[in-house]
């Protein structure tokens, strides 16, 4: 027996009122929230880093700056 199958023996067994709640939660899933977290992740790291661009920043080009421990 597959997933759906499962879910539609399931679902007749629930009344009008869950049946109708379980509509809606498929209806979200189906929407493809995933793409929209990650839509809203882009959009927040960029704010995040709004500005940084003119931030002066140490060089890090040279020598290692540490010290041997003894």
């Amino acid at each position: 027996m597959s997933i759906a199958e499962k879910i539609f023996i399931k679902a007749q067994a629930l009344p009008a009122d869950a049946q109708n709640a379980l509509l809606q939660i498929v209806e979200l899933l189906a929407q493809n929230p995933v793409a929209e977290d990650e839509e809203w992740s882009r959009f927040s790291l960029s704010r995040a880093m709004n500005g940084l661009e003119e931030e002066t920043w140490p060089d890090y080009t040279g020598a290692p700056n540490f010290q041997k421990w003894q």
